[in-house]
């Protein structure tokens, strides 16, 4: 997660329109936030929308 690039399995999702599979996407769901730093989610989000996850 704390990579500056994203993993090949992030990469293999993405191409299939899977992001919602992701540990980033794991992340940013209501029912673990609290298991993760701020930090951690803000990077989740982050790299979700460079990604155009929020865009569907």
């Amino acid at each position: 997660m704390r990579a500056t690039s994203p993993s090949s399995g992030f990469s293999v999702l993405w191409e299939k329109g899977r992001l919602d599979l992701t540990a980033e996407a794991l992340i940013i769901r209501g029912e673990f936030v609290d298991l993760f730093s701020e930090d951690d989610i803000k990077r989740a989000a982050q790299r979700l929308a460079y990604h155009g996850f929020f865009d569907r």
